[in-house]
């Protein structure tokens, strides 16, 4: 990856990512927070650890292309956007800006505010210290747009990433969502989880005044009739089941649903199929310095 640019980019399936390192470019996406109407200062996550608290959004969002309405906001520098709350999903489930032992106890002038309007919704995390290094303060933001986009901004990170590292709580920056799956036996379910994490290179260009901008890319689960879905998505093999009603790939979280219903069994059916002069949905065709496949990861979990 050529790192004398200011703009690195990483292409997977689902984002396509771009780090801005260059502060003219990077401070564009930062929002002065105390200026959005009705900016809401949350007294727990400011003077608490390890605690989250509820935000309903003013829009649908598409995380991995699927609407999210509530999420959840934690003193550790991430987003929960599970259905529900499940200690192990949050580790996986999250939009991780600054996923690190943060606690906002240890500075008095700690706080954790949010905005949202139908436009944009920002959290931003301000004089956040962490325990290794409790005289550090930093402050960064993530904003997340109707249309998918997710931007991290780090206005304050006065020390690299290798300083942040902390044997019990890894420093993390990402996003990562994950889909579970019953197994035959009542105590075995199988995970599948799809990471997009910064590498640890990238992590190194990451410090005051930077800024890491995912682009969200069409899916399957976006197009939400027959024929769209038969036309598809170059790159994704999009397939259309009338018992479910949408259309899908074969991998996200509502998997579970789809081999219920004997998806994967169900034959495809051309009855819909477009016509091949019909456009097709196009994705993100910038031009990239490197490409990573994402991180996927199948486990068998035991359930407690």
């Amino acid at each position: 990856m050529c790192f004398s640019s200011p703009l690195q980019n990483d292409s997977h399936k689902y984002y396509n990512s771009t780090i801005l390192t260059k502060p003219t470019e990077a401070m564009k996406y930062w929002v002065d927070i105390d200026k959005m109407p009705y900016v809401t200062l949350h007294p727990m996550l400011s003077k608490s650890r390890r605690r989250a608290a509820p935000v309903k959004l003013n829009f649908e969002f598409p995380f991995y292309g699927h609407p999210i309405k509530n999420i959840r906001i934690l003193t550790r520098g991430f987003l929960y956007l599970g259905y529900t709350v499940d200690n192990w999903l949050s580790v996986f489930r999250n939009i991780a800006s600054l996923k690190a032992a943060s606690d906002t106890r240890l500075n008095e002038s700690s706080k954790i505010k949010y905005a949202k309007n139908s436009t944009v919704f920002v959290v931003q995390w301000e004089n956040v210290a962490i325990k290794k290094l409790p005289q550090e303060f930093l402050t960064f933001q993530v904003s997340l747009f109707p249309n998918g986009d997710i931007v991290f901004v780090y206005k304050d990170l006065p020390i690299s990433f290798n300083d942040l590292q902390d044997t019990h709580h890894p420093v993390k920056v990402g996003l990562s969502d994950v889909y579970v799956i019953s197994g035959p036996g009542f105590f075995i379910r199988k995970k599948t989880i799809y990471e997009y994490r910064i590498k640890e290179d990238g992590k190194e260009k990451i410090r005051n005044n930077t800024a890491i901008y995912f682009t969200a890319l069409p899916t399957c689960i976006t197009l939400k009739d027959c024929e769209s879905c038969s036309v598809g998505i170059p790159g994704l093999d999009c397939e259309w089941r009338e018992s479910t009603g949408r259309c899908f790939d074969g991998l996200d979280r509502l998997k579970g649903e789809w081999l219920a219903k004997n998806c994967d069994t169900e034959a495809k059916k051309n009855s819909c199929l477009a016509s091949t002069n019909r456009s097709t949905v196009t994705r993100n065709a910038t031009s990239t310095f490197s490409t990573y496949p994402s991180t996927v990861r199948a486990e068998i979990m035991r359930q407690d």
